[in-house]
């Protein structure tokens, strides 16, 4: 009975790191983002690089890091992910979300395949027009792109307008 105990655990302990290794890079972001909603630091720490864990050293200087310089990762919703692109030895994942100030946000996740699986290399967000922003937030535009839509001009901020019955039409 001891051994099949034991053997028992073994076998839960092996299929959890199987799992973790065979997580796609659209999980470890989600699980992460999920851990920081969660504030669980130790956990989100778990889906950072070797590069990023030595950079920081601890995941609450990790944490804090996130904390104040990322809002949007720490306090994160309404997670869609993006274009893909291979360059390299990374793999470069977009991805966009709404942080607590209610903006919309593309973040460039840097993904490293690692004998534990894909881990985030590093973060950087992609500098993104106001009015997009602006337009994402209040329900104004469609988040796949490419739509028009016609707002009260009073409420529409500069960008591509042509003004047809009080009406304004913005392209995204």
């Amino acid at each position: 009975m001891k051994w099949f105990t034991s053997a028992a655990v073994g076998l839960v302990l092996w299929a959890g790191t199987a799992s973790a290794q065979g997580a796609s890079i659209e999980d470890v972001i989600t699980n992460q983002l999920q851990a920081f909603n969660d504030r669980d630091v130790d956990a989100a720490w778990q889906y950072a690089s070797p590069t990023i864990q030595g950079i920081f050293e601890t995941p609450d200087n990790f944490g804090l890091m996130v904390e104040n310089g990322f809002p949007m990762v720490w306090d994160n919703a309404d997670v869609r992910f993006l274009d893909r692109e291979e360059t390299g030895p990374r793999t470069r994942q977009e991805v966009q979300i709404q942080g607590p100030d209610g903006l919309f946000y593309i973040l460039d996740y840097q993904m490293i395949e690692t004998p534990d699986g894909w881990q985030i290399d590093s973060v950087f967000v992609i500098p993104a027009p106001e009015v997009m922003s602006w337009l994402l937030r209040n329900g104004a535009a469609h988040r796949d792109g490419g739509v028009r839509r016609r707002l009260p001009c009073s409420h529409t901020p500069i960008a591509e307008r042509s003004v047809h019955a009080n009406a304004c039409q913005v392209r995204i």
